[in-house]
């Protein structure tokens, strides 16, 4: 009986830590959002991120950069990573296995025979 008692405040206790882990999960996503588009060849302060995304002047050459250039390269990356969670969480649930990897279902072979037929071709 205290299996049973015990066993139903498993659920309610994961909840209570659910909405902390996501609210820190989006901080950290932010903070590697925003340090990603500062770094590469041209320096560039997080105000100056901030500015070119909040208050936009074309005029300025770091602005430009943002925009044009490290914005759609961290935004094409957050989805290209959200999908393949989305393909990862899909493949477990399916085999029923929380250790399922592209291997199983012969992904693995499939891409390297169209490397074959794309070399000879």
């Amino acid at each position: 009986m205290d299996n049973a008692i015990n066993s139903s405040r498993t659920p309610q206790s994961k909840r209570l830590w659910l909405l902390p882990g996501l609210g820190a999960g989006l901080v950290v996503l932010l903070l590697s959002l925003v340090f990603s588009i500062m770094l590469g060849a041209a320096e560039i302060t997080p105000a100056t991120v901030m500015d070119s995304l909040f208050a936009y002047d074309n005029t300025q050459f770091d602005h430009l950069v943002i925009r044009t250039v490290r914005l759609p390269r961290v935004v094409a990356g957050v989805f290209v990573g959200a999908s393949l969670a989305v393909a990862g969480a899909i493949m477990q649930g399916l085999t029923r296995n929380p250790l399922a990897s592209p291997g199983i279902l012969g992904i693995n072979a499939g891409a390297a025979f169209a490397v074959v037929l794309a070399v000879f071709i």
